[in-house]
């Protein structure tokens, strides 16, 4: 695991570029090599199908739908208000 911190703009440095050119977090670097994973729900699913013990979703339909659904009120909906480059966007305007 490495820390990324983005209000100290971590994200932007060469190293972490090379791993996202995107510069948001999180990636994850896959052991057996291949392009990083990329987005929260992405990369909860991939450990998800990959990695099923211990569960991380419910394993009924309705119950993996709702925590979906909160992930993505984190994800979608708060998440980006508080990212640094929609903030500093969000100044500029």
């Amino acid at each position: 695991m490495v820390s990324i911190d983005l209000l100290k703009g971590m994200q932007h440095q060469p190293d972490y570029k090379a791993v996202n050119p995107q510069a948001v977090v999180p990636s994850l670097v896959l052991d057996e090599g291949g392009p990083p994973l990329f987005q929260s729900m992405a990369i909860m699913e991939w450990l998800e199908e990959t990695k099923p013990q211990p569960a991380l979703l419910p394993k009924d339909p309705k119950g993996r739908a709702r925590v979906r659904g909160l992930a993505l009120i984190a994800a979608a909906d708060s998440h980006p208000l508080v990212t640094p480059r929609i903030r500093v966007y969000m100044k500029r305007s």
